[in-house]
């Protein structure tokens, strides 16, 4: 399962999700899988599918075929949450077994952390005491700014490199 942390910004709309979309189209994604986005931004599952495949559409760069994208989009979901509520960390970690549970993803998990720095290493944390108990997890952080930016350089300190 993919979940994106920030999935109502623009590296979602503009990259991730045409890329996902691109990996559909050629059978590419695995057949148990899905996608649970969450940030900040309140809107339901049913609007942050459309708000998506209105960036599918606009920034694809595959042909938009609707038997594709109601395929994905039946397998996408989001729950809106602040960072560091403990009650909404509960939901999303709800959402994730339940989720395992419909699409046989076996408490596989990569996380995409598309936030800013700052947030990261509540994220890392929150999803560390979460975590479900089988399957396996791996996470994709973005650093933002350039690498001389004092942003940059603490994320790059947390996660080990110079």
């Amino acid at each position: 399962m993919l979940v994106i942390f920030g999935a109502s910004g623009d590296l979602t709309r503009r990259k991730l999700f045409p890329a996902l979309y691109a990996l559909a189209t050629r059978h590419m994604l695995p057949e148990r899988f899905a996608v649970l986005g969450t940030a900040r931004s309140p809107m339901s599952t049913d609007e942050f599918r459309k708000a998506m495949e209105e960036a599918v559409r606009e920034h694809a760069r595959v042909e938009f075929k609707q038997e594709v994208w109601d395929e994905l989009v039946s397998a996408t979901h989001y729950v809106p949450m602040e960072f560091e509520d403990d009650r909404a960390e509960d939901r999303v970690a709800e959402k994730l077994d339940e989720l395992d549970k419909e699409h046989g993803t076996e408490g596989n998990r990569l996380y995409y952390l598309a936030v800013p720095p700052s947030a990261i290493a509540t994220l890392v944390r929150e999803i560390g005491e979460r975590r479900a108990t089988e399957g396996w997890a791996r996470l994709i952080t973005r650093a933002r700014g350039r690498r001389g930016s004092a942003a940059g350089a603490q994320h790059h300190r947390r996660d080990g490199r110079q």
